[in-house]
């Protein structure tokens, strides 16, 4: 878990790398500590300035070359098998878009765009197969990251036909290297950004505005939202963790925390993660009914309802939140007039950090002492 987004040790390939979302992608990934990016773009003197400028957060190397033709592919693999033995990341970025009226759009256009948005990450994956399987493990995936686009998904009101028809072909080009490449451990998935202001999408870029009007989100992509969360933009605050009442629920909740306090910690300490607590007990007797959330409030509630000898009174101890219909979740977990929320909070930093690392880490002998020094205070109802 401790090291589950860290790139430490790797080596990536992002073609149009040198500049709007794949250098955002290459900036993010020495972030996380990637040990080498290399990155390849058409035009050498903007490619060299882009891996100069993104050094500054690691150890960028520029490739120039045209990744659009088997020629450019074969010359870019060549290089890279000169100066690597493994590849563990290619991201698939290079892109093309063409804009015509569809009664004057040129074949030439349409040939650009699908060679480069659909043909050239299948035959660049090909080619670089070896260097993936090199790096590639069953506990360690090597991984091809296809960046497809929103418009591969749904319709917008501009001609571009290859470009939306290349990257719904990518998005299914995508599934179908998947269920192969899976073979050979190494994973491919596909991105479908919206909206990023770049040279491709100058209408992003100089009419951010106009466009963002159309985003349920009302905003645009930035460079931050390729890279990690940004809590100034969240538009929630409230993060609720819904886990069963009993041990189980406890474990998951335990889990969700891990996640939370390693990789999004200042979600933590801004005071935006709650827990619910849903009722362990349902207490009745007649048409009289009362929650309890242990076993002591189980007991009070029995004697109020059926006296010291609890007569007529039923107990329903619910297995998980599934047990209950939709009325009793939405009363005692949902309903923000009447549910309990228990807000995180960190108090002692190191002290969470050395439990989180003990309890889920990979080292077994201190989580195993742990247990065997508390099990005795564990109340467990089987």
């Amino acid at each position: 878990m401790k090291d589950i987004f860290s790139l430490n040790g790797k080596v990536a390939l992002v073609t149009g790398g040198s500049r709007g979302i794949g250098a955002m992608i290459v900036q993010g990934f020495l972030e996380h500590a990637c040990s080498r990016v290399y990155i390849t773009a058409r035009k050498a003197a903007q490619c060299d300035a882009a891996a100069k400028e993104l050094s500054m957060y690691g150890e960028c190397i520029s490739i120039p070359g045209d990744v659009s033709t088997q020629e450019g592919i074969a010359s870019l693999v060549a290089e890279i098998s000169k100066r690597e033995s493994k590849l563990d990341i290619l991201v698939n970025n290079a892109g093309a878009a063409w804009g015509a009226e569809f009664d004057e759009f040129p074949e030439s256009g349409w040939d650009k765009t699908v060679d480069l948005n659909m043909k050239t990450p299948f035959f660049l994956t090909q080619a670089l197969a070896p260097l993936l399987r090199a790096a590639s493990s069953k506990d360690r995936l090597a991984k091809v990251i296809n960046i497809a686009s929103i418009d591969g998904v749904s319709v917008n009101e501009m001609e571009t036909y290859p470009y939306a028809a290349s990257k719904a072909g990518l998005i299914h080009m995508t599934k179908r290297m998947a269920l192969r490449l899976i073979k050979d451990n190494i994973g491919v998935t596909a991105i479908a950004p919206g909206a990023f202001a770049s040279e491709m999408n100058k209408v992003a870029r100089d009419h951010g505005d106009a466009i963002a009007a159309a985003i349920p989100s009302g905003r645009i992509g930035t460079p931050e939202d390729s890279k990690a969360l940004n809590t100034e933009k969240l538009r929630y605050h409230k993060i609720i963790i819904m886990a069963d009442a009993d041990v189980d629920g406890s474990h998951i909740a335990t889990l969700v925390l891990t996640f939370l306090f390693r990789y999004m910690k200042n979600l933590v300490e801004r005071g935006f993660v709650y827990i619910a607590s849903p009722p362990l007990y349902l207490v009745k007797k007649g048409q009289k009914s009362q929650y309890a959330w242990n076993e002591t409030q189980r007991d009070q509630a029995g004697r109020e309802l059926g006296g010291e000898d609890m007569s007529g009174v039923s107990v329903q101890r619910y297995k998980g939140l599934g047990e209950m219909n939709a009325e009793q979740l939405w009363d005692t977990t949902m309903n923000p007039e009447t549910r309990t929320l228990r807000q995180v909070t960190i108090d002692n930093a190191a002290e969470c950090d050395q439990i989180f690392s003990m309890l889920m880490g990979d080292d077994v002998p201190p989580r195993r002492d742990f247990i065997e020094k508390n099990a005795k205070y564990a109340k467990i109802d089987i």
